[in-house]
């Protein structure tokens, strides 16, 4: 029992700080995978630089925010890079996105705007040859 405690408070941590996802692979697999979280800018939020190697595919996760953290429904904008240019753009209309995509290897990023800078996102990106969301 209190190992459940404890990974349950160690996932209301890691929901709490903006890193919405979990794993549930094989340690190797895991030690494989690259991930990061947004962080916030003046005009919008971006994750850092991952890499995609061959067989990887890019995940992506985003959840809006208003500013006392309750879930946001408004529409948002993201855009996906790789090695520093742009190569996907679209707009979530609920608030949520979940995505995979197949890509070449690179450097990726993820960066979400919104119009008027009001919204905090959270999830982040990830490389991996397995489906890791949760």
């Amino acid at each position: 029992m209190k190992t459940i405690a404890h990974f349950m408070s160690f996932a209301a941590f890691m929901v709490l700080s903006g890193c919405l996802y979990l794993t549930a692979l094989p340690q190797q697999a895991q030690a494989a995978s690259d991930t990061s979280s947004f962080q916030k800018g003046r005009t919008s939020q971006s994750t850092r630089r991952i890499t995609v190697k061959k067989g990887d595919r890019l995940h992506v996760v985003i959840n809006a925010n208003t500013s006392d953290l309750t879930p946001s429904h408004r529409t948002f904008k993201y855009r996906i890079f790789k090695n520093g240019d742009a190569v996907k753009a679209a707009y979530a209309k609920n608030g949520h996105v979940t995505k995979t995509f197949s890509v070449k290897p690179g450097q990726y990023s993820v960066r979400a705007y919104d119009a008027q800078n009001k919204l905090l996102f959270s999830g982040g990106v990830s490389a991996s040859d397995h489906p890791h969301f949760l």
